[in-house]
């Protein structure tokens, strides 16, 4: 007789039944009838159900309370054990049930017939594995992704995903042809709320605005968090007028709209525009649209510019020469935030290992070096002070002149002291960091660091 004509001995048995008792899934066999001959421990332990009962019971998924992703009930018609014995089919799919304490419990289930040696659909075997874990871990990486990619405080996207999406949506517009616009939006007189009612006041400020964006924002576009007070919206397939148009309309409801925490007070904001255009990078077109926010608060806030207006055209020399950079080069100076003259009791030399030291605390960059004059920029998350984890580091370029001066007229005298008087000017990088709220905060603390490193005294 060969192998597959063999009947089961008891030793047979015995190994398959505490194989099947000892398996961490759950094992059901159903026959061709649509008896159940098989319901092990494991499921038992996963539905609450006794093996006792349900051995040599109809197969029903009512009974199971068997369920599908969307938590609805899986009829005869869709359940994968019956379509299995009737039309043959294997199925691996999630599905829900509901335990003996009334929990819902999350299972992958396998669904395979069995074939008798004459083809036959002898039955179908249904295996169960307990997904919770991997459910949770699924919704554990969802929350870690929505921490990494959302503001905390608004909802919206942060800095990092709008850096990221910006990027993508340039080169794929460019790609394609279409239209592609970008609003960038300042709350105005914002440090006015903090100082008369508050962070919290602040707060809900922001997120009022936030939700006002989502409002405006179509479903393939996507609302950004900047940092501080500032929001991004990219506009998918809409050109200047449009994205002007739709700005025009965020900033008319948000002007109009009373706020609570403000005893009913409104307020207002400003926007820039910029449209893609050919040979545009995400930080080239970033820039339009931050020049053309500047000029909204110049001309009094509450106001939407687009980056085409009046936006100075080059010569033919400048373009020559600084290319694309024409505009941002012939842009005024960002203006300084702090000067002060401070006076350091040592000679010139020690003064610039001080300063040395200064230097590679900071992690600052060397920008330029004459004789008595240094630039040094230094990156936004190596100045002090940053208040709120969501505010966007600001880096400062610090400019130094340094003279060494004697305390006598007579440079030959005996006993003349050498000392370096040294002057030092704060401005941030970019002109739209001269607008946040905690940039002369941020500039005093640099300052005074910087005067302790010098050990140094204001020169009266």
């Amino acid at each position: 007789m060969s192998c597959a004509g063999r009947l089961p001995t008891p030793e047979g048995i015995l190994f398959h039944d505490h194989l099947l008792g000892s398996m961490p899934d759950g094992i059901v066999f159903v026959d061709s009838e649509f008896r159940i001959v098989k319901w092990n421990r494991a499921m038992e332990l996963l539905t609450g159900i006794s093996a006792e009962y349900a051995e040599q019971q109809r197969w029903d998924p009512a009974v199971l309370q068997l369920r599908d992703e969307r938590f609805k009930l899986i009829s005869a018609a869709r359940c994968p054990v019956i379509r299995a014995i009737r039309q043959g089919t294997k199925t691996h799919q999630h599905v829900l049930v509901t335990n003996s304490k009334r929990d819902k419990v999350s299972l992958d289930a396998w669904v395979m017939p069995v074939r008798g040696t004459d083809g036959a659909i002898r039955g179908a075997t249904l295996q169960m594995q307990d997904a919770s874990f991997r459910v949770s871990l699924e919704a554990r990486v969802q929350q870690l992704n929505e921490k990494a990619t959302r503001d905390s405080l608004t909802g919206i996207a942060n800095r990092a995903e709008f850096d990221g999406a910006h990027q993508r949506w340039v080169a794929g517009h460019l790609q394609r042809g279409s239209a592609y616009s970008l609003i960038i939006c300042d709350l105005d007189y914002f440090k006015r709320i903090n100082d008369m009612h508050g962070h919290q006041a602040g707060d809900e400020a922001l997120i009022a605005f936030a939700t006002l964006l989502r409002k405006y924002c179509h479903n393939a576009d996507l609302v950004a968090r900047y940092g501080g007070e500032e929001f991004v919206m990219l506009c998918c397939d809409c050109d200047r007028i449009a994205a002007t148009g739709r700005a025009e309309r965020i900033r008319e409801a948000w002007a109009g709209q009373s706020h609570a925490m403000l005893n009913g007070r409104s307020l207002t904001a400003s926007f820039g525009v910029a449209q893609l255009r050919a040979g545009d990078t995400g930080e080239t077109m970033l820039r339009r649209a931050d020049w053309a926010l500047l000029q909204a608060k110049s001309r009094g806030r509450n106001a939407v510019v687009s980056s085409d207006e009046g936006m100075p055209e080059p010569d033919a020399k400048d373009q020559q020469h600084n290319g694309w950079l024409w505009w941002w080069r012939r842009s005024r100076p960002v203006p300084h935030l702090l000067q002060r003259h401070v006076v350091t009791l040592v000679p010139l030399r020690l003064a610039a290992e001080k300063l040395r030291g200064f230097v590679i605390d900071h992690a600052a960059e060397i920008r330029e070096v004459a004789e008595q004059r240094v630039v040094l920029e230094i990156a936004g998350k190596n100045v002090p002070r940053i208040r709120h984890s969501t505010d966007r580091p600001t880096p400062f370029l610090v400019e130094l002149n340094l003279v060494e001066v004697t305390d006598d007229h007579d440079r030959c005298a005996r006993g003349a002291q050498l000392r370096t008087v040294v002057q030092i000017t704060i401005r941030p990088k970019r002109h739209r960091d001269r607008r946040r709220d905690t940039a002369d905060e941020r500039a005093r603390e640099l300052f005074l660091r910087l005067k302790s490193y010098l050990m140094a005294r204001d020169d009266s």
